[in-house]
């Protein structure tokens, strides 16, 4: 089974698709990379603002802290200087200090010496009251006080037997107004606190916020019995990045399953780090990107099914009507039409196919009343012919029995002229072979007189044989021009076609069968010109021959006159045979001469009639020939559809 080729429009459809899916794929493809490290950038940025916020939130608290023991400390040293320290006042001072910080547990001061000693001082709001063996000497929060000289001072976080909570202390010394230590003042925060800040400042939910020691070891954490216990590097995910957190103020990257960000908090040995699963981290992102997607594939389906439709309609479905259109032209269709002329060159193609097509059907149209015209021609010269065929017959056995006729003539004359030694004594028999003589001669006048009038209408019939001709040769020089006009047109359509590139390719193959077409008819035309030559010739010998029968018809005519005056003779002498019978024999002989004379010219005249009649025969045979193309020219005609159309 042949495989159909592919078509034009399918072909022209299937690049202009894959032209919009390249297109539409490259920009994709650049516009996501750009959108999605955009997208990254801004959720990195959106992480380290965020964790930065936090940063120095807590940097602004644990500021705030250290304000709130600097003011402690400078409104001791004023307490001081107004007289000895009174618990009592220094206690409510606390309290107004505490109480717009809520995440402060407990403001207390002590002195250098040991607080339940006689010269000890110790004060504190809420109001605790410690053990008698409580040392605060060395607790880390007064030891690291001392240390600082006077900066403000966090503590590791530690377990309050107190509270039973996870504290850290915020100490620094206090000075009076000479500049002399007079003990330390202090701070408890609950850890609960801070990591609520901390959980409170999360951008995602699935994101791990830690403070850190400059050791790595917990200060935060939702599990308490990791805080101070557990080091956050002792992950193996964490220990490549130890170096570079403790080293930097801040560090930020970016691994394969999570983002990674540290900062180091003002005032302060510890570390800020945030933990967060990349899938989390570009949701949003990648959720956008999904849907930017999914308008993108539904924009391009659209314009893929919208270009389609507009190519279907402005090329596929024009293209397969006017190869449907070139198809029947092809098969010698004219009846398919356009359902619409289109104003592009696909309209320009239709417009000339159609002019093609009316110029065809003019051509046929005018060949086929040519053809017509032929075909009546030719049955008005047949049926000349056999009129001419059947008096040339007729003519022919008139012949045959003057022929027979005058050879009976002959044998009598020369009977006669044997005889002529007998003439007297056969004197009546003489006057009734006379006299029938005369009979004889009067018929042969007669039938000579019909030979003559015959042979004139055969003169006649010929002329108008010979002007018929003429006739035909001028229709077929009008079919001739016909067939060269039609190969002109065959030959233009054929390099109009080759103009039109493939889709002319069929309609030149219909040019070309056109053009042999006209070729086969052009070849007819020129036998029918040979035969009519030859007919022409023909009737101009019959012409010729005609002439010479006329004169010798003329001639027997006369001398067929000349024995009507030698037969009264005859007659008028019968009696007197005896004494003329020298004449007789005489006359005899020329009679006799005569009659050879008729005779051959009769023998002649038969044999020209019989040529006259082969040749008539020839010409019947021809116009029927010529007949019988004009007839298949017609049934090859009524084979095409040739309708005029409204477009």
């Amino acid at each position: 089974m042949k495989k159909e080729p592919i078509s034009f429009a399918f072909k022209f459809t299937l690049i202009i698709l894959l032209t919009i899916i390249f297109i539409a794929g490259s920009l994709s493809a650049v516009f996501f990379i750009n959108f999605y490290s955009i997208c990254y950038k801004l959720a990195r940025t959106d992480v380290e603002k965020s964790i930065n916020n936090l940063r120095d939130n807590i940097a602004f608290s644990l500021e705030t802290y250290a304000v709130l023991l600097e003011n402690t400390s400078y409104g001791i040293s004023a307490i001081l200087e107004q007289g000895p320290l009174n618990k009592d006042a220094l206690s409510s001072y606390f309290e107004k200090l505490i109480s717009k910080l809520p995440e402060v547990e407990l403001l207390y001061f002590s002195g250098n010496t040991l607080w339940n000693a006689p010269d000890g001082f110790w004060v504190s709001s809420p109001e605790w009251i410690p053990n008698d063996d409580w040392d605060q000497r060395q607790r880390p929060w007064y030891v690291n006080a001392k240390r600082a000289e006077g900066e403000t001072v966090f503590s590791e976080p530690f377990l309050d037997s107190n509270t039973g909570g996870i504290i850290i202390s915020i100490s620094r010394v206090v000075y009076d107004s000479q500049g002399r230590d007079i003990g330390v003042v202090a701070a408890d925060m609950l850890v609960t606190k801070l990591n609520a800040q901390i959980t409170n400042t999360k951008v995602f939910t699935e994101q791990e916020l830690y403070l850190l020691n400059n050791d790595g070891f917990y200060i935060t954490n939702p599990d308490p019995e990791k805080i101070m216990t557990l080091n956050f590097f002792d992950e193996p995910d964490f220990n490549k990045f130890y170096h570079q957190v403790f080293t930097s103020e801040t560090f930020h990257i970016q691994d394969n399953d999570f983002d990674f960000f540290s900062a180091k908090i003002p005032f302060t040995q510890w570390y800020l780090v945030s933990k967060t699963p990349n899938s989390v981290v570009f949701a949003e992102t990648n959720t956008f990107i999904l849907r930017i997607s999914l308008l993108c594939i539904f924009v391009f389906i659209a314009a893929s099914i919208i270009s389609v439709l507009m190519i279907n309609f402005m090329l596929t479905k024009p293209l397969k009507e006017l190869l449907h259109v070139a198809a029947s032209l092809a098969s010698m269709d004219f009846t398919a039409k356009f359902s619409k002329l289109n104003s592009n060159e696909i309209g320009q193609m239709q417009k000339a196919l159609i002019h093609i097509r009316t110029n065809m059907q003019k051509v046929l149209i005018s060949l086929g009343n040519n053809a017509d015209m032929v075909s009546a021609y030719v049955v008005e010269l047949s049926s000349s012919a056999k009129e001419i065929t059947a008096t040339a017959n007729e003519q022919a056995s008139s012949i045959a029995e003057i022929v027979s006729t005058m050879e009976n003539n002959k044998n009598l004359s020369q009977e006669a002229a044997v005889k002529t030694v007998d003439v007297a004594n056969l004197a009546l028999q003489t006057q009734e072979i006379s006299s029938r003589g005369a009979q004889i001669r009067s018929a042969n006048e007669k039938m000579m007189l019909d030979i003559k009038n015959q042979n004139l209408k055969i003169t006649d019939v010929i002329d108008n044989l010979s002007d018929i001709l003429s006739r035909i040769d001028e229709l077929v020089e009008v079919i001739d021009n016909i067939a060269d006009n039609t190969k002109m047109i065959a030959f233009n359509a054929t390099l109009e076609a080759s103009s039109a590139g493939d889709a002319g390719i069929r309609f030149s193959v219909v040019a070309g069968e056109i053009r042999r077409f006209a070729d086969n008819v052009a070849e007819s035309v020129s036998e029918i010109k040979e035969k009519i030559t030859e007919l022409q010739g023909s009737s101009q010998s019959l012409i010729t021959e005609a002439a010479n029968g006329t004169k010798i018809i003329d001639e027997g005519y006369n001398r067929i006159v000349e024995q009507k005056e030698i037969f009264e003779n005859i007659v008028l002498v019968s009696n007197h045979v005896a004494e003329r019978s020298q004449q007789i024999t005489s006359l005899s002989k020329q009679q006799e001469l005569a009659a050879s004379q008729v005779f051959t010219v009769l023998k002649e005249l038969s044999t020209g009639v019989r040529q006259f009649v082969t040749a008539t025969s020839i010409t019947s045979d021809s116009v029927d020939k010529l007949n019988s193309m004009a007839i298949e020219l017609k049934e090859t005609l009524e084979k095409y559809h040739i309708i005029y159309s409204n477009e």
